[in-house]
């Protein structure tokens, strides 16, 4: 992925007509993916996301589709404890969740503490750390974190080849 986005920036200019935004895929140290770890799990996140930020950090490509920015561990574990980032989904669809990443469009993308599954939320309403959503505004993007990520691996692929 890191080298991915460094060919698609370099090439944009070219394509597009205007300066891309900076792409960084971050990598971390294995101290600070140990202490990003640590620091998620005291706080209850589990799973692949651990996995995750054990080697990376912040994933930021403003120009893939409306962008897509992964936040590293430390704003993700912020977001929790302060209350400003949704852990629970109600309405149509009831769970539990970290939001992990964002994208250009307003929507948050969300690791599911049951399933595992990714969600994208979109159009819903936050009460709290309670984000309450309808029959519409949400989808599963991703039957699991790899997936999600698989898939934005691909669409960085099919961007460079274009």
């Amino acid at each position: 992925m890191r080298k991915l986005a460094e060919v698609f920036a370099s090439g944009f200019e070219r394509v597009h007509g205007f300066s891309p935004g900076e792409h960084e895929v971050e990598l971390v140290s294995p101290e600070d993916g140990a202490e990003a770890v640590g620091g998620l799990a005291e706080i209850g996140v589990e799973g692949n996301l651990l996995a995750f930020y054990a080697e990376l950090g912040a994933v930021t490509l403003p120009d893939l589709g409306n962008g897509i920015w992964i936040d590293d561990a430390a704003s993700v574990a912020e977001g929790i404890t302060a209350g400003c980032r949704p852990t629970e989904l109600d309405g149509a669809l009831k769970d539990s969740v970290v939001v992990f990443a964002t994208d250009g469009g307003g929507a948050m993308f969300a690791v599911s503490a049951t399933s595992g599954r990714v969600y994208r939320l979109s159009l819903g309403a936050l009460a709290g750390s309670v984000y309450e959503v309808g029959d519409v505004g949400w989808a599963v993007v991703g039957e699991d974190l790899w997936t999600f990520l698989d898939r934005l691996r691909n669409d960085l692929i099919d961007a460079v080849r274009t």
